[in-house]
């Protein structure tokens, strides 16, 4: 089994030298008791990234574990999504713990055995249709393997080297933006103390298409030289108190005037960026005092000298333990990574937290929405990929397993019943 990415080479392992070794791969992806909605992208990118590092030959068995065992722990309902993850990111096969490995009786928990024969037709028919050479594409989120041996650090101990990878995902998830774990994205997202793990070939090529950078990842760049390419003159940590981000530019708000909290209740100081923009930057939102007074500014965003375009938030993408999105953020977010983009990528709108996934060979589109919500969804509408044709198939799949037929009428799903949580919906297209 592989732990986390973040923590894999902080515990000393060697992911090329481990994963050379003929064998099984057993990936670690989701949690061994029920999650919130919130953990959803987060167990999706895991399961992506480790894909990212798996030779060709690997044999892939996604970890399906519940502790302590049984229903009671985690919901079948939850781990119905679990399984069906990882057949959507090509596994094949899962490593499910059939029996109690205390040694009791099956006939202690019988309806796992009906559970697993509810699920099974429509596992077939997911293996089917998400063959392993499908390749998930999006907003590229990096990762690195180096990262642990190239972080800066002042703290001790080997946990001081585990530093999340791809933190941007639980906010575009949570906004229904797809994105992907590999590499060769036109638009990616760097976020956190990642950003000291990649050498300047890479970053470069990241700078000369569009780049998001949270506080963290820009204020690293900028000390390792990258100012004029980012927008920015300088970068301190930004101020203290309750603090809120004011929207101006109405090209990047869901209104002029919009309120944003960026306190450090939510935030730690440290991680809040106070930039100094460059002349030819635009600046998209300011940063208020909780007096109302304007300390500096927010949002900023640049063309530079590359070609390329970089936005810049005065915020930290990584905010332990919750996901802090409110339709000001998804409005400034959807219309950043648009700027970014070109509107290029899949995204679902019109309710909270449709996790948007998009897998393709070339030949073969699938996009699959989520609801990662405990409110149900109806009537949301998805923006599909620059060079995937109109759908041919929409299948709705529910929490027992049924495969429900939809229709498709000018961006939205017509669904025969509102999509619950752990729930999704499989569109299909083939060129």
């Amino acid at each position: 089994m592989s732990s986390r990415t973040d923590q894999h080479a902080a515990e000393g392992r060697d992911w090329s030298a481990w994963l050379d070794l003929p064998g099984l791969h057993r990936p670690h992806f989701w949690g061994y008791s029920d999650v919130s909605g919130a953990d959803l992208p987060h167990a999706a990118l895991q399961l992506d990234m480790q894909r990212t590092v798996q030779s060709a030959s690997a044999i892939s068995l996604p970890e399906i574990e519940c502790w302590p065992y049984g229903q009671w722990n985690k919901s079948f309902r939850q781990t119905a999504a679990q399984m069906s993850m990882a057949h959507i990111l090509g596994c094949d096969g899962l490593a499910i713990s059939l029996y109690d490995f205390l040694g009791n009786h099956p006939d202690d928990e019988p309806r796992r055995a009906t559970f697993l024969a509810e699920w099974r037709d429509t596992f077939d028919w997911l293996s089917e249709t998400f063959p392993k050479t499908l390749r998930t594409v999006g907003i590229g989120l990096p990762w690195s393997p180096r990262t642990g041996r190239r972080v800066h650090t002042s703290r001790t101990g080997w946990q001081s080297l585990v530093v999340p990878h791809g933190a941007w995902v639980g906010l575009l998830n949570a906004a229904g933006h797809a994105v992907t774990g590999r590499g060769g994205a036109t638009v990616n997202a760097l976020s956190g103390e990642s950003a000291w793990a990649y050498d300047d070939a890479e970053l470069r090529s990241w700078l000369s298409g569009g780049l998001l950078l949270d506080s963290v990842a820009a204020r690293i760049l900028f000390e390792r030289g990258y100012g004029p390419l980012i927008g920015l003159t300088g970068a301190r940590s930004g101020p203290e108190g309750y603090i809120r981000e004011i929207c101006t530019d109405p090209g990047f708000a869901l209104r002029p005037g919009c309120s944003i909290s960026i306190d450090v209740e939510s935030y730690s100081q440290a991680a809040l960026l106070a930039a100094e923009p460059a002349p030819d930057a635009r600046v998209a939102s300011v940063v208020h005092d909780q007096l109302g007074r304007e300390t500096g500014v927010g949002l900023v965003l640049y063309d530079n000298e590359l070609g390329g375009r970089v936005a810049v938030t005065p915020w930290p993408a990584h905010t332990p333990g919750r996901t802090l999105m409110n339709p000001q953020r998804e409005a400034q977010l959807g219309s950043v990574l648009d700027w970014l983009s070109g509107g290029t990528h899949a995204r679902a709108t019109g309710c909270p937290w449709l996790v948007t996934q998009v897998l393709t060979d070339g030949a073969h589109w699938r996009v699959v929405v989520w609801n990662a919500s405990p409110d149900e969804a109806d009537g949301f509408r998805v923006r599909l990929p620059k060079g995937m044709p109109e759908p041919d198939s929409v299948i709705q799949v529910t929490a027992r397993g049924e495969r429900l037929d939809a229709d498709w009428s000018h961006g939205r799903p017509l669904l025969s019943r509102p999509l619950g949580q752990w729930e999704y919906v499989v569109l299909s297209s083939d060129v």
